[in-house]
């Protein structure tokens, strides 16, 4: 196991992986799966020759659903009592299907069990904080978690004076933090008007190099639960896989 560290290429040789270069250490390896954004793989397969321009600008090609901003605050003890659901505060005309993000209109309330934190989450998009950096940051993030705790508290009125402390996040730090691209929430926008150009398969044209996670099939747990034994059956067969399942 590897912590601290970083993939920094995958090594290709006629057209098939031999390992990973993390820092300097090479990992041989039959097969590399890669969970990370496609946009990355690109990356760690900069020198390649056997992956052709085209597949290249295709992957980059490809549009980012939107991120998220979430505010975990701590609470204070016993402060508010636990919900065992989570709950989505809209403001008041908010169009659903068409996300606006200049400003917080819908927020989800997540509680912990332990009753020590929740999390409110709120769509943001990654132009929104792409060319933000220190206090000019910060000063955004403060500001967004004012917004969505000022929603919130509509539907939950204790929730202010609840409050120890508030760490914050964005699409900026989820691209710094896991290499998504623009710090999706979803991955890549699937597009039913067009799948072949959207939907992405778990193979790439080097032979041992495979994809998985939300940017393949669908995105959130269930999706990801498919992906991945749409990625494995590349290996060993889907009648392997359906066998397994089956005992």
């Amino acid at each position: 196991m590897f912590v601290r560290a970083r993939a920094s290429h995958i090594e290709d040789q006629d057209g098939k992986a031999t390992g990973v270069w993390v820092g300097d250490e090479f990992i041989e390896a039959d097969y590399v799966i890669c969970d990370v954004h496609p946009k990355e793989v690109m990356r760690l397969l900069a020198d390649s020759t056997s992956i052709r321009k085209i597949y290249r600008r295709r992957i980059d090609s490809l549009e980012e659903t939107f991120g998220m901003f979430t505010a975990n605050i701590c609470l204070k003890t016993d402060a508010m009592p636990y919900l065992n659901r989570n709950i989505f505060v809209h403001r008041e005309g908010t169009d659903l299907w068409n996300v606006d993000t200049s400003k917080v209109n819908s927020v989800m309330v997540s509680f912990y069990p332990d009753q020590a934190a929740l999390d409110l989450l709120t769509p943001m998009r990654w132009s929104q904080v792409a060319d933000l950096r220190g206090e000019d940051y910060e000063a955004f993030k403060a500001q967004k978690a004012e917004e969505c705790i000022r929603l919130v508290e509509k539907r939950l009125p204790a929730l202010r004076g609840a409050i120890e402390h508030v760490y914050t996040s964005s699409p900026l730090t989820y691209n710094r933090f896991t290499h998504t691209a623009e710090g999706s929430a979803y991955g890549i926008r699937k597009d039913w008007r067009s799948p072949l150009t959207t939907v992405l398969a778990p193979k790439t044209p080097i032979e041992n190099v495979l994809l998985t996670g939300q940017n393949l099939n669908l995105h959130g747990v269930l999706g990801v639960s498919m992906t991945s034994v749409i990625t494995a059956a590349q290996i060993v067969g889907m009648e392997t896989i359906v066998k397994s399942l089956n005992c």
